[in-house]
């Protein structure tokens, strides 16, 4: 089970830093006006309990424009996902048109999910061109 706490901070990366945690947005709002323009409101769910907290990695894949793997393009990361039911497995896709890469697929399943997608879309859209597709 989760509910919502306001925070109060400043700064970014290294400098990044939480003054105080307030118990709505209403007070944590006044507390950063009176803490001057450089303290912002940030929302974050405080949990009662462990149910409902899943570590996702999101794995993602760039391709070329004949939609052969690049190398060097695959990363991944993880995130945390706070929840009352496990997230689903997703795939999708951003296209780019500059760069060593047209496509980078995204997936939460694997390198090979997120290749896949990479390269459907590729083909979704060459076929749209050629207009055997809509």
């Amino acid at each position: 089970m989760t509910t919502t706490m306001w925070a109060v901070s400043s700064g970014s990366y290294s400098d990044y830093g939480v003054a105080c945690v307030c118990a709505n947005k209403a007070v944590a709002k006044a507390v950063a006006a009176k803490m001057g323009r450089d303290y912002d409101v940030e929302e974050f769910p405080f949990l009662l309990s462990v149910d409902g907290v899943y570590t996702e990695i999101n794995y993602y894949v760039g391709v070329d424009e004949d939609g052969r793997e690049l190398t060097g393009e695959r990363c991944s990361y993880v995130s945390h996902v706070f929840t009352f039911t496990l997230p689903p497995s997703t795939e999708d896709v951003t296209l780019f048109k500059h760069g060593p890469f047209v496509a980078m697929g995204r997936s939460t399943r694997s390198y090979d999910h997120a290749l896949k997608a990479a390269r459907d879309k590729l083909g979704q859209i060459k076929a749209e061109r050629a207009g055997i597709a809509s």
